[in-house]
């Protein structure tokens, strides 16, 4: 737990850095742990009871059982739900997707509008925020130790350009966030960027979807670029990276594709069993290469998703080797899912969205 503070009975509390520590996990079943702060500013965990999940085939926080405890009778405020996998005994045991449920909101209901100068005295009777624009930091005051302090304002994180996101890196098993052919791939090198790349060596071809909710750190919206680092080999057919898709369905979604057999990028939808393809450019790729493959949700106004082939140079966009830049329109999908598929070989790398 980092450093912070949070509002209990009306009161902030400065919350210091701390450890907690968690029973070791049940033998056999899930158990999910509520994590709060008292209202001295310590971090504690309220234990749950371990049973067997509902669903079977999800985890973490995408299952109803177990449950958590109650917060009920506890003088705290609850700020996560930890699920302790079966057999789980260190922190490394726990993925931070999929197994630790962030319970915290803003306090707002403390913070006083923009002044160019800290309120007098006599005006702060209770614990409060207030931007000073005369310093340009963030002040609040402590009802507690009756002072006004500066928050740390040191930048976390800045953007230039545009920001890109990581959706999923491939290093290792997807099977967490993913539903499909998981099981199928191989993660070896060579590596776009990481440690590994995800290997499908066939016969036939794998499909993996992923929809809101099943815990990827983000989809991809109406205005993002999806970019998929992909990998030709001799025999491979194609490969398609997948937006739009709102159904539980390996396909029915929009994509961009690389049809490597046929030498052409191509922007698609994918029905049931029926492709219709809404822009197609001729391109010339070479196998055992890494390239990106880039669609833009409505980048060319509602239900016109351009798509592009990139040439790399290292870990990054290099230029632009084909590109439909008005395929024809098509609104039939317009969900935020991602998918990926490979058709009899290839390798797929780095998945990303910029803004």
């Amino acid at each position: 737990m980092s450093t912070g503070v949070v509002r209990h009975d009306g009161d902030l509390v400065g919350v210091s850095t701390q450890d907690i520590a968690l029973q070791p996990g049940d033998p056999q079943h899930p158990r999910k742990d509520l994590i709060y702060v008292d209202r001295f500013g310590d971090v504690r965990a309220k234990q749950g009871r371990a049973a067997a999940a509902v669903p079977s085939d999800r985890s973490g926080w995408q299952t109803w059982v177990p449950a958590p405890p109650s917060l009920t009778g506890v003088d705290g405020v609850a700020i996560a739900v930890v699920n302790v996998p079966p057999g789980a005994t260190e922190s490394g045991d726990l993925s931070n997707s999929t197994d630790i449920l962030d319970l915290r909101v803003p306090d707002t209901s403390g913070i006083l509008n923009t002044r160019s100068s800290d309120p007098p005295q006599e005006d702060l009777t209770k614990s409060q925020f207030w931007h000073n624009t005369t310093t340009d930091k963030i002040h609040w005051y402590s009802s507690e130790s009756d002072e006004i302090r500066a928050l740390d304002d040191s930048p976390v994180t800045s953007f230039t350009g545009s920001a890109t996101k990581v959706l999923e890196n491939f290093d290792d098993s997807i099977s967490d966030n993913w539903r499909g052919g998981d099981s199928s791939f191989e993660y070896s090198t060579p590596a776009f960027e990481g440690s590994a790349s995800a290997l499908w060596d066939g016969p036939g071809y794998t499909t993996d979807w992923s929809l809101p909710d099943d815990g990827l750190p983000q989809y991809v919206d109406i205005g993002d670029t999806a970019n998929l680092a992909v990998y030709p080999l001799a025999d491979t057919k194609r490969i398609d990276l997948a937006i739009c898709k709102d159904e539980d369905d390996a396909q029915r979604d929009i994509r961009a594709r690389l049809d490597f057999e046929g030498g052409r990028v191509e922007t698609v939808r994918v029905d049931e069993n029926q492709t219709e393809t809404l822009g197609s450019s001729s391109v010339s790729a070479s196998a055992d290469t890494w390239y990106i493959l880039e669609i833009d949700y409505d980048g060319g106004g509602k239900g016109v998703h351009p798509s592009r082939l990139w040439s790399t140079s290292g870990s990054s966009k290099d230029s632009i080797l084909a590109e439909n830049a008005a395929p024809t329109k098509d609104t039939t999908y317009r969900g935020r899912g991602v998918g990926v598929h490979v058709a009899v070989a290839g390798r797929i790398d780095r998945l990303t969205k910029t803004r």
